[in-house]
């Protein structure tokens, strides 16, 4: 399992696709490809063993929908997850699909056969006993997700993507979160996120748990760095996208 992480509008997306159809975990064009996408790439899992996450820092609905007064920062602690859980033994208040099955009333049996499967011998094994639910925005604890997979025998390692933060901030704030003081406040406690991954998992070993990753060095490099990034995740491919430099729009005069 590779999970993106990095601070809204700092490429996460851009990784989680390129690392996707790289490994296998997704292909272009068909159902199970990456035009669009809830934070996990797991269609082809059972097949091909692997699962592709991609979860900004914060990850969903935008700012304003979800803070209320001048204290964002603790009200991000409050929407932290220690672990986002597999789809299988989990359902997000952002997806409507999943509350239509649990809970519409005209649709019990599929309902009912919906709950049966998340809470199964699968879920049970991992520890879990009852529904993971996510808010409509929230944030992801780095280092106790890539933990919990790991004491589970799963090898995951946490992609972490970083960016120009005064560029990533004007992104950030004219598609995800028009209020400064907020965009301010989540970069803020999103970073300090960011640096506990870095000071306690390991990235200088032969498996690392953590793979450090600059969009600047992304767009300056092109495919070896890529291709470097791959290796580490222990991926073998020459897959290239397409790596349009989204800073321009910011540097133009």
């Amino acid at each position: 399992t590779a999970i993106a992480f990095g601070l809204e509008s700092s490429g996460t997306r851009l990784l989680t696709k390129a690392i996707a159809v790289a490994s296998g975990a997704a292909t272009i064009g068909n159902a199970g490809g990456v035009g669009g996408f809830d934070g996990r790439l797991d269609r082809y899992k059972k097949l091909r063993g692997i699962e592709v996450q991609h979860l900004s820092l914060p990850f969903g609905s935008t700012c304003q929908e979800v803070y209320r007064g001048s204290n964002v920062i603790e009200q991000a602690r409050q929407y932290t997850l220690s672990v986002l859980t597999p789809r299988e033994c989990g359902v997000s208040d952002e997806n409507s699909w999943d509350h239509s099955l649990l809970w519409a009333p005209t649709n019990r049996k599929r309902a009912s056969t919906y709950a049966d499967r998340i809470l199964s011998k699968y879920c049970h094994d991992a520890g879990l006993n009852d529904f993971t639910r996510a808010p409509k925005r929230f944030f992801v604890n780095v280092t106790s997700h890539i933990r919990w997979y790991l004491d589970r025998g799963v090898q995951a390692t946490a992609v972490l993507v970083l960016r120009d933060k005064t560029i990533q901030h004007m992104s950030k704030v004219k598609n995800h979160c028009n209020s400064q003081p907020s965009a301010y406040a989540e970069d803020s406690y999103g970073m300090q996120i960011m640096t506990e991954a870095f000071e306690k998992l390991s990235y200088d070993v032969e498996n690392p748990s953590l793979v450090l990753v600059s969009y600047e060095m992304l767009m300056n490099i092109g495919d070896p760095y890529l291709f470097s990034i791959f290796e580490k995740l222990g991926i073998q491919s020459s897959y290239t996208p397409d790596l349009k430099d989204g800073n321009k729009v910011y540097l133009s005069p």
